[in-house]
């Protein structure tokens, strides 16, 4: 289909300094530009982690789903 899986990891010393807001950002203007085929971006994110929630909901990730223990967040691609 015409869906991408975003994931982010920031290293456990490096959390906290805006650093996941500054990838997915980034991530997401790269993709943009060289992904034209790409409709939706998705996010797999635990239940508990609501930082990476925030990040995602901040940068236009709608809730879509939730499955097992995970939200699954879907933001269309323009």
């Amino acid at each position: 289909n015409n869906d991408a899986e975003i994931s982010i990891n920031i290293a456990p010393e490096m959390r906290g300094k805006g650093l996941g807001t500054k990838c997915l950002i980034e991530t997401i203007i790269y993709s943009q530009k060289h992904l034209s085929n790409v409709a939706f971006l998705i996010a797999k994110i635990k239940n508990i982690n609501k930082a990476s929630q925030k990040i995602f909901l901040s940068a236009g990730f709608d809730l879509n789903d939730e499955v097992d223990d995970y939200i699954i967040y879907r933001r269309k691609f323009s």
